[in-house]
């Protein structure tokens, strides 16, 4: 039974999906358009730019989502452990969130990864701290879908491997690692959500590899989360993030309703 669900789900309705995206939703690609970040982007699932923007900014933008956070309880997505404080919508909050999430040259990259046309649907700020047993920002290991996934990860703090770095296992974005993936570990090809003892386990095994993003504040993580990802546990001290979630443009409503609290005005 598990060889069909492989069969229909990573080839029959991805091959589909990309179709009706292609009809739909096409975007040409500029083959010479940041030719070295798209490279990397189909290797390894990810690249990095420094001091994307300065210090300076990074603490203006951190001390406006403290404040936020502190002024609008109401208006948080918190995590059980009480260790992930989330915004959805921060563009609302502070202009040079807005400008972040409105960038032109964020969005270009992915859809000239994609063939795409993308939209961004809304940037999330997020604090992570230390509090027992926290699974760290995102709750633990996890891919985003399936199918396509993009995001632009902006560090707001010096982020080190105790306070929360972002972690990737490159390439497993890769359809024929997952269907070895699934049938090794005897699991449903569309599960996305796994265990630290399984994920561990094979990057001791070398059957995965693992990437720590550990950088100065001001560090842009471009990243494919159809990927294996998370936000490594934190261990001490706390960690600042914005982050745009891109989807197809066809597909912006349909992704809105996942997201809860998601502010669609400015409130302070």
């Amino acid at each position: 039974m598990k060889i069909f669900k492989i069969i229909y789900y990573l080839f029959i309705k991805y091959y589909l999906y990309v179709l009706r995206q292609k009809i739909l939703n096409f975007k040409k690609i500029d083959k010479k358009k940041n030719t070295r970040i798209i490279k990397n982007l189909n290797k390894h699932g990810y690249y990095i730019i420094e001091n994307y923007i300065n210090h300076k900014n990074c603490e203006l933008i951190k001390k406006k989502i403290k404040k936020y956070i502190n002024n609008n309880p109401k208006n948080i997505i918190i995590d059980k452990h009480k260790s992930d404080f989330r915004i959805h919508g921060a563009e609302f909050i502070y202009s040079k969130i807005k400008k972040y999430s409105y960038s032109n040259f964020l969005k270009s990259i992915g859809e000239n990864y994609s063939g795409n046309r993308l939209v961004n649907l809304m940037t999330m700020a997020n604090m992570t701290k230390f509090t027992d047993g926290n699974k760290g920002s995102g709750s633990g290991w996890h891919r985003d879908g399936l199918n396509f996934q993009f995001k632009s990860i902006l560090y707001l703090s010096d982020v080190n491997l105790s306070n929360g770095p972002f972690e990737i296992i490159e390439n497993s974005k890769d359809r024929r690692e997952i269907i070895k993936f699934s049938i090794d570990n005897n699991i449903n090809p569309i599960e996305t959500r796994f265990s630290n003892y399984l994920i561990q386990k094979k990057i001791k095994n070398k059957k995965f590899k693992l990437k720590t993003l550990i950088g100065r504040k001001g560090t842009l993580i471009l990243v494919d989360t159809s990927c294996i990802h998370r936000g490594r546990p934190v261990k001490s001290g706390i960690r600042y993030a914005i982050t745009n979630y891109y989807y197809p443009k066809n597909l912006k409503k349909k992704y809105e309703t996942q997201f809860p609290k998601l502010l669609k005005k400015k409130i302070i």
